[in-house]
């Protein structure tokens, strides 16, 4: 088996993830800790946030919603997921209302830069949708899914982080999709561990960063990148961070707020309305 075999649109994510108030990174311990300290005025009192997350674990709607829609496809880590963030404050809301589309949002919290070539890859060859454009919010260019610690969390079974397979409703409905994953996971350690021998991890990045902006041009698809790091690279990496004074911070007190990502929003339908 070969990573041409995959069969899935998106990288599913390892442990269901069941649509509620609070996740993993945003919990309702930390919200009630915060409330207390930041009182009645804070905004996220009376902000509700709710994780509506699709059969693949993403805060989407299911990938066959798509079919004949017009949308957006965005890829990053937690800032495009919108951890701590009402959906319709996450700065790819802005795109949605500026341009009147969808927004497939494909977000992996704590992903690098190898899961966002990863789901190009897999997206155009197994979705069988085009989007009107992508936009890829690149991650700390150091952060790796497929190995270390990180590679940990994405492989099945890992009984040393005690996940439940059976908790996953893809695999609840035929247990030969389970195997079938099992065998694809293995195969995508193997080339991995082959490939990523060494601590490299900036200069592997670049091939991830370079292949993915290949995949979607080769596909005629408008792109437009970005990062929110400070990552120091020769990569052609535009930081929007750096030309946004006003920073707030999300629900989390963790990930930026409200009227930073309103401001990255606004810069990104600036750019995208230049290819679209």
């Amino acid at each position: 088996m070969s990573l041409g075999d995959f069969s899935t649109a998106l990288w599913p994510h390892p442990v269901s993830k069941p649509s509620s108030a609070f996740n993993d990174h945003d919990t309702e311990e930390s919200y009630l800790k915060n409330l207390k300290n930041l009182g009645e005025g804070w905004h996220y009192n009376k902000k509700p946030i709710y994780y509506q997350n699709n059969s693949l674990g993403y805060r989407t709607k299911e990938i066959e919603y798509f079919k004949d829609k017009d949308f957006i496809l965005v890829l990053g880590c937690s800032h495009t997921e919108g951890i701590g963030q009402a959906e319709e404050e996450v700065w790819h809301s802005y795109l949605s209302k500026k341009f009147k589309l969808e927004i497939l949002n494909a977000g992996f919290c704590a992903s690098g830069p190898d899961m966002q070539m990863l789901n190009s890859y897999l997206f155009l060859k197994n979705s069988n949708l085009k989007p009107k454009a992508v936009v890829i919010q690149w991650p700390f260019l150091s952060r790796f899914m497929f190995k270390g610690e990180y590679l940990k969390r994405l492989l099945l079974p890992n009984f040393n982080v005690g996940l439940n397979l059976n908790l996953n409703p893809i695999f609840k409905k035929d247990k030969k999709i389970l195997e079938k994953f099992k065998k694809e996971q293995a195969t995508v350690e193997s080339f991995y561990k082959t490939w990523l021998y060494d601590n490299n991890s900036v200069n592997h990045s670049y091939v991830f960063i370079e292949s993915t902006r290949l995949m979607w041009a080769l596909a005629g698809i408008p792109y437009y990148d970005f990062t929110l790091y400070d990552n120091d690279t020769n990569f052609n990496l535009i930081n929007l961070k750096k030309s946004i004074k006003e920073t707030d911070l999300a629900r989390d007190l963790s990930h930026y707020g409200p009227k930073f990502n309103k401001k990255v929003g606004q810069i990104v339908c600036k750019e995208l309305g230049k290819v679209l």
